[in-house]
């Protein structure tokens, strides 16, 4: 075997190697973008959830907190009415 058949030899399994390993990078780096891709939408999709229903919460807090105010201001009401009621009947 002569140098140069060992050379091209060694440059044909240098260029096979090369390319092998450009190949199984080119498949690890899609699988990660995958696999990245994919774990981007599920916490997008989590976080998304996760923010409607804090929302929904924190609104029918709101509106329970409203809805006892509004009784609250009622009662008041009904209570002075009472109370002028009782005063004018004890007047009378």
């Amino acid at each position: 075997m002569s140098i140069e058949s060992f050379i091209r030899e060694i440059e044909s399994r240098k260029k096979t190697e090369i390319e092998s390993f450009e190949k199984e990078f080119n498949e690890k780096k899609t699988e990660i973008e995958t696999k990245k891709n994919e774990t981007i939408k599920d916490l997008s999709e989590n976080y998304d959830k996760e923010s409607k229903t804090r929302s929904e919460r924190e609104s029918a807090r709101i509106i329970e907190s409203g809805k006892l105010e509004a009784k609250k201001i009622l009662f008041d009401a009904i209570n002075k009415n009472l109370d002028s009621t009782f005063n004018i009947t004890r007047s009378s």
